[in-house]
């Protein structure tokens, strides 16, 4: 009962890795597969000859020198870090499989190294070439030097989409390292399905572990009478990849109820006996969730991430915990309240990002009591820090609270995750510093301007998104921001003026693409000495998305009076 998530293309805090383990467990998984490297995907080098400026990443941070220079800069793990994880998830009743996938997928490697790629122009610069010696001995050092980091007796090596023109020396190479583990280190490992589309003459050891993922790749029913254990991750019922239009976006969860079984592999055709295994098929090992990453960091937030996966592991734990027995289940109309119930209560979760509410607005301080006292049913008021002040603002408006640059107002929440919409009028000083916070939390920043332009930007998970948007001195204006499935509108004096953005670099696509930011709202300002320095007044947040035609309401009520 598998949970495999592709940290590699999205940089996920070991804060984050243990509420997914919470999550899982909670839904009665019993395994975690974490894929440790990765890359974009990547085109023949005679396409795409600036193949090794992709960004990559590696999450396995060694002191040994010879192996230190692959980790990853953003977000990698050290072996006590992983030490800790795996002490963590074990009290949750939970094993984890560590995958390092090669001999493709392997661009952070051969980026330093391209004498090890495959030395034509038809071949891609993530493809090791398994021609060269170097190449075995330093996938085996590697593994040596990593591999008693982790608990699991069993490994992935990953081994899918490889040169398909070299398919005996890739068929090899799994053989190879099948022995190697066994040998030195008394572990069975696992591979992608892939013998499909590495054609060749030798056999792949039955004693390999196959997650069959493509039919296109392999075939699992007769990878069984071959005497092959296999595990079901049969996209696209079981691949979650955010914003792509090949694989799910969400999982459609009634699917799965309604039509998904371990032994399913085509939902289609289910009770075709050459596309699916039987229910008590001893060499059928289970299946899972399978969580990709392909279109890189910044087109999902972590918050959004979650939220993907949280809304599919109900279903997909019902399935895998029950197996074969009670095929009669009540409908999934009586299933999925209970399901949302559950999920929106599970014990130890925070990433969630939806605050309690008793009515529409969450957060609304207008300061003229002086102090950022809230005037919702909820009762966050916020502390004002570091000499914020509230000041009469002038002009008949009414009071409003004053920042510098180390002053702040603290919130008693994180951040709220879609739909929501948030906002507040602002008079900032002129000569604003780069990166001056409006709005932060640890999920990310609102920022009045970034390191190279003076516009509104949106800041999370080390990741900025540049709305255009100018604020002008020493003049009041309204900003606000709603978000809602698929995109976060930004509002300027109460016109819908852009959106929120991200660049998809994907070589097939190369376009601007709207994204859901969530939004920060434990700090008006900054608490590190970074605030914007000017005046706020009506900030206000809301759990429901508000459009162009309301914001115009909203941000009037909120004016005091201002124009």
């Amino acid at each position: 009962r598998k949970f495999m998530q592709d940290i590699a293309r999205k940089p996920i805090p070991m804060s984050d890795l243990r509420e997914y383990a919470t999550l899982t467990s909670f839904y009665k998984f019993n395994t975690l597969h974490h894929h440790y490297n990765d890359n974009p995907a990547v085109r023949v080098k005679d396409l795409m000859p600036d193949w090794a400026t992709k960004y990559t990443g590696f999450r396995l941070r060694s002191d040994n020198p010879t192996y230190a220079k692959y980790a990853s800069d953003d977000v990698s793990f050290t072996k006590q870090d992983l030490r800790e994880f795996q002490d963590f998830i074990k009290a949750h009743g939970l094993d984890l499989i560590p995958e390092i996938d090669t001999p493709a997928h392997s661009l952070c490697f051969t980026k330093f190294h391209p004498d090890w790629t495959i030395q034509n122009g038809t071949a891609r610069g993530d493809w090791m070439d398994l021609g060269n010696q170097d190449v075995w001995d330093f996938v085996e050092g590697l593994w040596t030097e990593v591999v008693g980091w982790f608990d699991s007796s069993e490994i992935s090596i990953g081994a899918d989409e490889y040169d398909p023109t070299r398919g005996d020396l890739a068929r090899k190479f799994v053989n190879h390292f099948h022995d190697f583990f066994a040998t030195n280190f008394n572990r069975t490992i696992r591979m992608w399905g892939s013998d499909v589309r590495l054609p060749g003459t030798i056999e792949i050891d039955s004693d390999i572990h196959t997650d069959h993922w493509d039919w296109t790749y392999s075939n699992p029913v007769d990878l069984v009478k071959r005497g092959h254990k296999v595990s079901n991750l049969n996209a696209p019922d079981s691949y979650l990849v955010p914003r792509t239009a090949a694989y799910w976006d969400y999982i459609d969860d009634r699917k799965i109820y309604e039509l998904w079984e371990p032994w399913v592999f085509d939902v289609l055709d289910r009770t075709n006996t050459s596309r699916n295994l039987s229910p008590d098929e001893p060499l059928l090992t289970g299946g899972g969730l399978a969580n990709w990453n392909d279109f890189l960091g910044e087109s999902v937030t972590r918050v959004e991430l979650y939220d993907r996966v949280s809304r599919a592991v109900g279903a997909f734990g019902e399935k895998l915990w029950a197996g074969s027995k009670n095929i009669d289940r009540i409908s999934y109309e009586k299933w999925a309240p209970l399901a949302k119930k559950l999920r929106e209560n599970i014990p130890g979760i925070t990433l969630t990002r939806r605050p309690e509410s008793k009515g529409q607005y969450v957060i609304s301080y207008d300061f003229e009591d002086g102090a950022a006292k809230d005037s919702s049913e909820n009762g966050y008021d916020g502390k004002l820090n570091n000499g914020a002040q509230v000041v009469d603002a002038g002009n008949g408006y009414g009071k409003a609270l004053q920042l510098s640059a180390n002053s702040y107002v603290s919130t008693p929440l994180e951040s709220i995750a879609y739909p929501y919409a948030v906002g507040m009028w602002i008079k900032p000083d002129a000569n604003q510093a780069p990166n001056a916070v409006i709005l932060e939390s640890g999920d990310g920043k609102l920022l009045i301007s970034n390191s190279t332009s003076p516009t509104i930007t949106f800041e999370q998970d080390g990741h900025q998104y540049d709305t255009n948007i100018i604020m002008q001195p020493n003049e009041w204006a309204h900003i606000a921001f709603s978000a809602f499935a698929g995109k976060t509108d930004v509002f300027y004096n109460m016109r819908r003026t852009t959106f929120v953005h991200y660049y998809n670099s994907r070589w097939d696509l190369l376009q601007n693409e709207t994204m859901v930011v969530t939004a920060p709202i434990r700090n008006i300002g900054s608490a590190s000495g970074n605030s914007m320095t000017g005046l706020v007044d009506g900030f206000f947040v809301m759990d429901r998305e508000v459009c162009a035609g309301e914001m115009a309401f909203v941000a009037k009520h909120y004016s005091n009076a201002l124009p």
